[in-house]
């Protein structure tokens, strides 16, 4: 038989919680610990949705009339039944490379988005810390390892609430669960929440009114250009060698038909042309 935690407090139960070696017993009513009177000291919170504004019923002459202000959910808290560990992971990475003295130290060193893994309990022989709490599936046990995969598969941000701290923008990292015979009637799942930064950028607008006047929202100084004189181009002669070889001699084919003379061309031609009496012989 498994001893089971009260929540979040860590300290034994009075007696012995039969939810993970055997089944619920019928008509005696799940059992309650009493340290669940106390407020929670570890708790996933989901905030509400918004509900956007509905119109207005018309009025008795078909006008319509003002909408519904909008409004949002109350958020919902899931409680486990027992916290079996808890890992807190902080860490600060630094740069590698050196540092100059006197430097903001903060330029070169930031944070990492926390974790935190929970090894968490469910049995379905006690009641829930919340009435009527996990009862979205078949029994308790099954209806929070559901909820854990829905809140990962939906990428939903949550608040997370432990005895060390509270975690604001927790996304469920990974869920892992053993089902043996010993959890037949319970879970026993380990649960990675990590966090997420979430950055607010503003976007501001500038502009040049005239000239070499700022509206000050960029920059206070003008903008310059500078311009370098243009340098002289000295033309350089042509090789002899080059010359002589991409000279075309004014001679006539026989098997060339006569083209019309062409107004600027010129006898050169891009390549060696030395040997083109041998293409028409």
């Amino acid at each position: 038989m498994a001893t089971f935690f009260a929540l979040n407090q860590l300290t034994p139960l009075v007696g012995k919680v039969m939810g993970s070696l055997s089944a619920p017993q019928p008509g005696n009513g799940p059992y309650r610990p009493a340290a669940w009177h106390q407020p929670a000291q570890t708790a996933i919170t989901v905030p509400g949705t918004v509900q956007p504004p509905l119109p207005g019923p018309p009025d008795m002459f078909g006008n319509p009339t003002a909408p519904t202000a909008a409004f949002q959910d109350p958020p919902t808290v899931y409680v486990f039944d027992a916290i079996l560990h808890a890992e807190h992971a902080h860490e600060l990475r630094r740069t590698e490379h050196p540092v100059q003295t006197g430097a903001n130290i903060t330029d070169h060193a930031y944070k990492l988005p926390a974790r935190v893994v929970l090894e968490i309990g469910m049995s379905d022989a006690m009641d829930s810390y919340q009435p009527n709490g996990w009862e979205s599936a078949s029994s308790k046990s099954v209806a929070a390892f559901q909820t854990l995969l829905d809140l990962q598969r939906s990428r939903q941000l949550v608040t997370l609430t432990t005895r060390l701290a509270t975690y604001e923008n927790m996304l469920v990292e990974s869920v892992s669960a053993t089902d043996t015979s010993k959890t037949l009637y319970g879970l026993r799942a380990t649960v990675t929440f990590s966090e997420i930064f979430l950055a607010t950028a503003t976007a501001t607008s500038s502009g040049i009114v005239s000239g070499d006047i700022i509206d000050g929202t960029a920059s206070g100084r003008p903008a310059a250009t500078v311009q370098s004189a243009a340098g002289t181009a000295q033309a350089q002669p042509v090789p002899g060698a080059i010359e002589k070889q991409n000279n075309v001699a004014a001679t006539s084919y026989p098997n060339v038909p006569s083209m019309p003379a062409i107004p600027g061309a010129g006898s050169w031609s891009s390549f060696p042309v030395s040997s083109l009496s041998k293409l028409f012989s």
